[in-house]
């Protein structure tokens, strides 16, 4: 059925659309439920077909050939992957090896539900194998459907009952879906689980039973029945046909209707359109499917998912200098060659039996088994300095928020002079959001050499910006809870660890749009910038509470990730990031006997840019955080800094005695005290 292979090729154009960020293609991840619904009906004619050729189903033979169509080309891109494990962003890297394995078992979906997998925001790295995802739904139903036909093959009417299970559990999984998406803060766990999104296969597995010959050889075409029922097909199938075209071009992946009854709907309208051009082939909707282009890109279509996501991860903006359709153009023509090649050299050959006899009952495990262990030895380290623990973006404050003490003491008055004895280090505390965090990581260990004792006392997801939801790579979200208490969470940290100086590390959640007193806000708006010196204001006066100095650090540049068109995210603009600073220095230079300007975003830029790594050093492992050898090797530069804001050293009572007294002399700094280059 060409128009089949047509239709094929509209819904992953329309997947390949959507990853590569075209904005006619909002919806294009809808491409994955007509291919669902393709292989339900497919694979469940060819089941029924069989058991009314040979009165009963081989179940080996089935699955040695979905083995033959599918393993060949995963196994190749799931090595390849592992492979160039380097190439790709270091926080994707982390986690691979689990990813990869899971694609080879086909419980990918199940393990993106365990990791909390956003597929519809990327507030982390993606995976380059996270779009494997749909093909263990697909495997999971080959393992398990042919067993359901196989126990209905031998009574009466086979086909009658196979369509009864199929809709009876397309119904229980689009009710399961609807009520565990009932009250979820996301729709991670409805869009990845096999049981919410079986519907959408059994939906074509139940078409397939309704559409099943009633004897052998004979085409379930609608050329013998009534004209009424033809046309009414037809309006049928045209009012699918635009409903899943507005879908794919304007729905947006976080609505909620789609869970509670929309995409089940949206299932039934692909099946409504595979029924109208399987049984009326000559009609002008199978000629629109039966066009070359479309059939060709349908007949390639396994490798053109497979190849795709990958590839666009490799072939980014930052690495090939392009964005928009250029970008686009870019990452299709790479893809539609990688899957030809792979069509031509590797699944055809396979498809038609070759290796054959005993070689081939062994290669599919051998393959499987190379595979896994390309996988391991790719993984096995994890490169460029990242570390495991810093791998996820920690929004969730509640368990650092409740370790905060001492929130409802008042700010103790400020020490006027500090000294510290001979020998005793400079007692460092940063506070900030957890760019703060992973530099203290970084620096803790260099710390003592230095003659500083250093502690972090950070509040993940929390600059000093508070107050409303924002927006974060795309995506609306609430505040963290605990932020708008940061100035409590600040001064507790004080109180408890009373330290000499205070190093603040904040910006990342200052740089976001923001919905500020009844409107989106951000830097770079006057009555914005004004809140945001303020809270910066807050921010010193609660850091030098106690009479700490406050070393006050500039932003540095972001790069969390690209947009699916390559182009930045708001948060990363550079012009937000220069005003931010500006108003940092501002606030420093105002109060030159509290407060010293380090210039942190100044050394981490490279040519007034954004860096990723500098003198071969990898400084950020997720364009926003520092990696632990990134900060080991800010420490030469920043510790000293941090240093000579300590108080001086008191003069040693051993060596300040006269014939019958002694006495202490204490030095302290004076107001208006040089700050460090």
């Amino acid at each position: 059925m060409p128009a089949l292979d047509g239709l094929r090729g509209l819904a992953v154009a329309a997947v390949l659309l959507f990853h590569g960020g075209w904005a006619g293609a909002r919806g294009g991840f809808l491409g994955v439920d007509v291919f669902f619904v393709l292989s339900g009906f497919l694979i469940t004619s060819l089941l029924l077909s069989e058991q009314r050729t040979t009165g009963s189903i081989g179940l080996g033979r089935f699955w040695s050939r979905r083995a033959r169509r599918l393993l060949p080309a995963l196994l190749l891109v799931v090595a390849a992957v592992a492979a160039a494990t380097p190439l790709f962003d270091p926080s994707a890297q982390v986690g691979l090896r689990d990813d990869a394995l899971a694609s080879l078992a086909y419980v990918a979906n199940w393990r993106f539900v365990a990791e909390g997998a956003d597929y519809f925001a990327r507030t982390a790295a993606d995976s380059p194998l996270n779009h494997l995802w749909s093909l263990a739904i697909e495997e999971q139903f080959y393992l398990v459907w042919p067993l359901v036909v196989l126990a209905v093959a031998r009574l009466r009417r086979p086909a009658a009952w196979v369509g009864v299970l199929a809709a009876t559990g397309a119904a229980a999984s689009a009710a399961a879906m609807v009520l565990l998406h009932q009250g979820e803060a996301d729709v991670n766990r409805v869009y990845y689980g096999t049981d919410t999104r079986a519907h959408t296969v059994l939906i074509g597995a139940t078409l397939a039973a309704l559409l099943a010959p009633r004897s052998t050889g004979a085409s379930p075409t609608a050329a013998g029945w009534p004209r009424a029922f033809r046309v009414l097909l037809g309006l049928a199938a045209t009012l699918a046909a635009l409903n899943l075209v507005a879908g794919v071009a304007v729905v947006d992946g976080g609505e909620r209707w789609l869970y509670e009854g929309g995409l089940p709907l949206l299932a039934v309208a692909a099946a409504v359109l595979i029924g109208h051009v399987v049984l009326i082939p000559e009609g002008w909707m199978a000629w629109v499917l039966r066009l070359g282009p479309l059939c060709a890109a349908g007949r390639l279509s396994y490798g053109l998912y497979l190849w795709h996501w990958p590839l666009y991860l490799l072939l980014n903006s930052a690495r090939t200098g392009l964005s928009g359709g250029a970008l686009l153009t870019v990452r299709l023509g790479a893809t539609a060659a990688a899957a030809f090649v792979s069509d031509r050299l590797l699944e055809r050959p396979i498809r038609a039996g070759r290796p054959r006899g005993v070689w081939a009952g062994v290669a599919a495990p051998a393959a499987a088994a190379a595979t896994a262990l390309v996988v391991l030895e790719a993984t096995i380290r994890l490169p460029g300095g990242s570390s495991p623990e810093a791998t996820t973006e920690l929004a969730s404050n509640a368990a650092v928020a409740g370790q905060a003490v001492g929130r409802s003491q008042a700010p103790v008055e400020a020490e006027l002079t500090r000294t510290r004895a001979p020998g005793e280090p400079v007692d460092v505390l940063v506070l900030g959001d957890s760019v703060g965090q992973t530099l203290a990581r970084g620096l803790v260990s260099q710390a003592p050499a230095a003659g500083l004792k250093m502690t972090e006392a950070t509040l993940l997801g929390c600059g000093v910006a508070r107050g409303g939801p924002l927006r974060y790579v795309g995506k609306e979200q609430a505040e963290p809870p605990a932020c708008p208490s940061w100035p409590q969470h600040w001064s507790g940290a004080v109180i408890v660890h009373d330290p000499d100086v205070v190093l603040v590390v904040v910006g990342r959640w200052e740089v976001v749009d923001r919905f500020w007193e009844g409107r989106w806000a951000h830097l770079g708006e006057p009555d914005f910038d004004r809140y945001i010196e303020g809270e910066l204001e807050e921010a010193v006066t609660t850091a030098s509470a106690r009479g700490a100095r406050v070393a006050l650090a500039s932003v540095p540049y972001y790069s969390r990730g690209e947009q699916r068109d390559g182009g930045r995210w708001p948060e990363d603009d550079p012009a937000r990031v220069d005003r931010l600073n500006e108003l940092v220095a501002t606030v420093a230079a105002r109060h030159p006997e509290v407060v010293s300007f380090v210039d942190l975003g100044g050394k981490t830029a490279k040519d007034g840019r954004y860096a990723r790594s500098i003198d071969r050093v990898l400084l950020r492992y997720d364009g926003v955080h520092f990696t632990p050898v990134g900060g080991r090797w800010l420490a030469p530069w920043l510790l000293p800094q941090l240093d000579a804001l300590g108080p001086e050293v008191a003069d040693d009572p051993a060596t300040s005695t006269t014939s019958t007294t002694t006495t202490t002399t204490t030095t302290t700094r004076p107001a208006g005290w040089a700050k460090p280059d």
